[in-house]
């Protein structure tokens, strides 16, 4: 009935054939997957093609033990968890982690590449070790001024209820500007930076803004 549900069609061909040739199909023959006899590939993909194909599995105990278990795996599909009709491994769960804190990780990984490419320019470019000490620090002025709203022992004045991911997303766009004063590389990369995060979660007008600043900041540093 999923299946069906799915694709608009039967897992097998039975029409035209006989009780002898139906028997035979449904107990030799193995179902394709639903994403491939669906325009919605997209969607059928890996999680639901498992779910459906381990319901019409041959072997009785290769299927869900009962209805209830097959319901869990459905849920456990629509909140993004691993499935149990998926064989386990750490990059299967990393990528299912990832898809249900999408902005969380976004986030992090902006930060995380902010910092590993300053720390790259400090080791390559060792003549200009002042100019990049200045970076550092204003880059680290600039996440303390981020951040702060999440630490716990800050004064009340300074805490704030909102901390959500994209909270602390719209607070480090906005205060590009008023925190790395005077380092422009760093603003133009930070743009680009958040401008990605954006629209990877569909913030277009949002991404659109980053995007285009950095693009003058660029052009104002190195020229057409």
């Amino acid at each position: 009935v999923l299946y069906e549900l799915l694709t608009g069609q039967l897992p097998f061909p039975l029409r035209g054939r006989s009780l002898h040739e139906l028997e035979e199909v449904v107990l030799r023959e193995e179902p394709a997957p639903p994403s491939s006899v669906s325009d919605a590939n997209r969607v059928l993909r890996d999680d639901v093609d498992a779910i459906v194909l381990k319901a019409l599995r041959k072997e009785p105990d290769r299927r869900y033990a009962s209805a209830a278990a097959m319901l869990d795996d459905i849920d456990r599909f629509r909140d993004g968890r691993p499935l149990l009709a998926r064989p386990d491994s750490a990059t299967y769960r990393m990528r299912k982690f990832v898809g249900r804190h999408r902005l969380g990780v976004a986030a992090s990984a902006a930060i995380i590449a902010l910092i590993a490419g300053a720390g790259i320019r400090e080791a390559s470019l060792r003549t200009r070790a002042e100019a990049e000490a200045s970076k550092a620090r204003a880059v680290e002025d600039y996440l303390v001024s981020v951040f702060d709203v999440a630490d716990p022992f800050a004064p009340p004045s300074l805490r704030s209820g909102d901390v959500t991911a994209r909270a602390l997303l719209d607070r480090g766009a906005a205060r590009v500007d008023s925190v790395l004063v005077g380092h422009a590389e760093n603003q133009a990369e930070l743009r680009t930076v958040f401008g990605r995060v954006y629209s990877n979660l569909g913030l277009f007008d949002e991404a659109a803004a980053q995007q285009r600043r950095s693009l003058a900041e660029r052009r104002a540093l190195y020229g057409p």
